[in-house]
């Protein structure tokens, strides 16, 4: 009978892998596994811990820091540095716009994704491309993702388990599906099997869920979720903080008033890859935005994020900085930033569209009865494509943007009461 070797990593928290290893033991009876590799060394936090202890007598353990290679150290960094030069000089033939090729090939795009990713987040100031420090740092990085992929599949490596898909983590990812490796994701308590040539994500709801939650969750408990969630306590701290937010007195010229719900822009957006996107990533898509709607006689408002403040960064002046390139420093008067002047829920009931990337307040917004506009996949585009606008060109979304019809932006009662369950579900 065959031995098998399960890999558990991804930038995966101690605590996230304490909270695992009875799933995992029970995974590694099932697969037939005889070894578990964990990404680091976490034995001296564990040791005391009876599933641990229990999975030491029954496995055998090792740590990807500390396997093979690490006996002949100069190899290692031979090897890394070798990568590096070449990754390195790969890096400056790299163009935004690859994301968005159709013709590359899905795996090569993976490795693109996880290069623009990782060169965004190690970037001290652009957006809109990758410093020369940052690519230094993020060929390393990918580079050692190559060397730790090597030591896997040396280690006759089966299955994993991993965490983060993004960022340099994405090209691991990657190249351990491109070998066929059976590769499972841990987010948001929730275990997800990954398909060779698509993501899938703990934001989209299988339609069986749905079908049987139906007889055993009744519509009075949705409806008190929402209530719930509306007043900032649901199970999605962002959604309580944006819904706590006292609102300001602020009054706007046009009654017709439209929100961009904006992100983190460092945050990656490649949890998922919608290779059917419009936009390469968030910064590309607010500066063509704002391109658009600069010829709308509407009011337009950039929401800042919630968690901006937590993740550092300093939104008030990304948008300035982006009005100036865009505008050349003469900001038409239908365009505002705010910063929390008012709760999302009171937001949306004074608004006419919302136009999110892929955030969760479109599942907001359908709730309030309006039909968001989303650029990459979403969870309800996912479950009923008629409850979301997703632009397939930028003639379309611009379409869409100056639209004067305010009922195309409506969601009936009925598609509002199956969005209602569809967040509880999600969120519970």
């Amino acid at each position: 009978m065959k031995n098998n070797t399960l890999y558990v990593g991804g930038g995966m928290r101690p605590l996230l892998v304490l909270s695992l290893l009875p799933i995992i033991d029970g995974f590694c009876k099932r697969q037939n596994i005889q070894t578990i590799i964990f990404e680091k060394d976490t034995s001296i936090d564990f040791n005391s811990n009876v599933f641990y202890k229990s999975l030491k007598s029954k496995y055998k353990i090792k740590h990807l820091e500390k396997i093979s290679i690490n006996k002949i150290s100069f190899l290692k960094f031979l090897f890394i540095g070798i990568f590096f030069l070449i990754f390195f000089f790969l890096s400056f033939f790299f163009k935004k716009n690859y994301l968005l090729n159709k013709k590359i090939k899905w795996i090569p795009k993976q490795i693109l994704h996880s290069f623009w990713d990782a060169g965004i987040i190690n970037n001290n100031n652009e957006l809109d491309r990758v410093e020369f420090k940052s690519r230094i740092k993020s060929c390393l990085q990918i580079s050692k993702k190559f060397l730790d992929f090597k030591i896997l599949k040396s280690n006759n490596v089966n299955y994993a388990f991993l965490c983060h898909l993004v960022y340099s983590e994405r090209f691991l990812f990657a190249l351990l599906r491109s070998i066929n490796i059976k590769t499972y994701r841990f987010n948001g308590q929730i275990i997800i099997k990954q398909e060779k040539n698509f993501d899938r994500d703990s934001k989209f709801l299988d339609k069986k869920i749905y079908k049987k939650s139906i007889k055993i969750i009744s519509k009075k408990k949705i409806e008190k979720y929402w209530k719930n969630l509306q007043n900032g306590f649901s199970k999605n701290e962002e959604v309580n903080f944006a819904a706590k937010i006292k609102s300001k007195k602020k009054k706007y010229k046009s009654t017709n008033i439209n929100v961009i719900m904006l992100h983190i822009f460092k945050d990656s957006s490649f949890d998922d890859i919608d290779i059917k996107r419009i936009f390469p990533d968030y910064y590309s898509w607010v500066v063509e935005t704002l391109k658009i709607v600069k010829d709308s006689k509407e009011t337009w408002i950039l929401r800042k994020h919630p968690s901006a403040d937590r993740w550092g960064e300093n939104q008030k002046k990304i948008i300035n900085d982006i009005f100036n390139d865009v505008f050349d420093g003469k900001k038409p008067q239908n365009i505002f930033f705010e910063e929390n002047s008012r709760s999302n829920m009171k937001q949306f009931k004074i608004s006419k569209r919302i136009v999110t990337y892929s955030g969760s307040s479109h599942l907001e917004a359908a709730c309030l009865g309006i039909k968001p506009i989303v650029i990459s996949n979403v969870g309800l585009i996912k479950f009923n494509k008629n409850l979301v606008f997703k632009p397939k060109n930028l003639s379309e979304y611009k379409k869409l943007l100056l639209s004067h019809n305010k009922n195309h932006f409506l969601l009936s009662k009925g598609q509002t009461i199956l969005t209602k369950r569809i967040i509880f579900l999600l969120q519970n």
